[in-house]
């Protein structure tokens, strides 16, 4: 049998059984998933003074992409990270996990990031 073949059987036996579990299953996952709502929900309160309703809407508003190179989070799973001034606190939008570093590394300076930017044009011949 080929690997197609047997990827398309792996997911049909899957299939089957989960048709079988218990209903107990299903409502565990679901509690599964409101304590992970509730634990991202606690962190970003505790951390950024913000809710997840906030999270969401600010990702809603940013369509789901970067606030910097309109891309969404490349890492599979991950979500966009809550980007803020560390010296205020104060939430300034959501960003990718590389755009979050790259202006974390550079300190938040805007100079420094100015810099790197005249930098990257001159050596391109921009």
């Amino acid at each position: 049998m080929d690997r197609r073949n047997n990827t398309a059987a792996n997911a049909v036996k899957t299939a089957k059984s989960l048709l079988r579990m218990p209903e107990w299953f299903y409502g565990k996952a679901r509690t599964t998933v409101r304590r992970v709502r509730t634990q991202k929900c606690n962190a970003l309160r505790n951390t950024y003074g913000i809710d997840l309703y906030e999270y969401e809407e600010m990702l809603a508003f940013q369509q789901h992409v970067c606030a910097i190179c309109n891309k969404t989070e490349p890492t599979e799973g991950r979500q966009l990270a809550v980007d803020h001034c560390h010296d205020t606190g104060e939430v300034r939008g959501l960003l990718c996990g590389k755009c979050n570093k790259a202006i974390g590394l550079l300190n938040d300076d805007i100079n420094l990031i100015r810099d790197a930017a005249k930098y990257l044009a001159t050596s391109q011949g921009g």
